[in-house]
């Protein structure tokens, strides 16, 4: 049964019409990657499922709550605050703070969440944030890396810490852009076997590495022309 399902979805910036229909669905427990050349909308495809950019229209149906964006914005709004702490995003240049350690790279949007839930009288999540963060990262295999900055990290290493922040909210879905643009062949293996040990969410990986893309994927699709359509490895 899917579990993400997106319908129709439009995106233009003034006259240049970039997404022109985008229909496609994915499970849980499945890796979808998306391909093509570019300039040919896979960021702007990816922008517009992790909800940051808002698509003119079509549907985006996460679990039981469909957003329509033809609808007002009033109610697009509530829809979008109820699913957008389920997708996580690992940025391409992993978006780490310089001035925080490891440790604290993943203990700060638990924080964050945790005030939030906090002011709508919402119990806490965790028992603890702090053996949380520490759990996530141990089981990354970064337990004697907690307490380093990123720019004593390797690549591997700040891509681990950036998907363990990404996972720390515990999301449904898990968006990767070009997660090895910046890495060598042996990181990119490392990043593979990331990516395949994750369990029970539908992870979405934007890639221009069609030898990667094939080490992971369960579908692939081809953004092309504003359109997707699935191809074989």
């Amino acid at each position: 049964m899917a579990y993400l399902e997106v319908k129709g979805l439009k995106k233009s910036f003034g006259n240049n019409r970039v997404l022109r229909g985008v229909d496609f669905f994915l499970e849980r427990g499945r890796t979808l990657t998306l391909v093509g050349a570019s300039g040919n909308g896979k960021t702007t495809l990816l922008r517009c499922l992790t909800l940051l950019e808002t698509p003119d229209s079509g549907t985006v149906t996460l679990g039981e709550t469909t957003v329509n964006f033809g609808e007002d914005k009033k109610s697009i709004d509530s829809k979008i605050n109820a699913i957008r702490g389920k997708i996580g995003l690992v940025f391409q240049n992993f978006n780490l703070f310089p001035q925080y350690t490891a440790f604290e790279n993943v203990l700060l949007p638990l924080k964050l969440y945790e005030n939030e839930r906090r002011k709508k009288g919402l119990p806490p999540l965790n028992t603890s944030d702090e053996s949380r963060a520490k759990e996530i990262l141990c089981g990354m295999g970064l337990n004697d890396k907690l307490d380093l900055y990123p720019c004593q990290l390797s690549g591997g290493q700040q891509q681990r810490v950036a998907i363990s922040r990404a996972i720390a909210l515990e999301p449904t879905v898990l968006c990767f852009d070009e997660p090895t643009s910046a890495l060598d062949p042996a990181l990119s293996d490392e990043v593979a076997k990331l990516i395949n040990s994750l369990k029970n969410i539908a992870v979405i990986v934007v890639t221009h590495d069609l030898s990667f893309a094939k080490k992971i994927s369960d579908i692939t699709l081809e953004v092309s022309d504003g359109v997707v359509k699935p191809v074989q490895l």
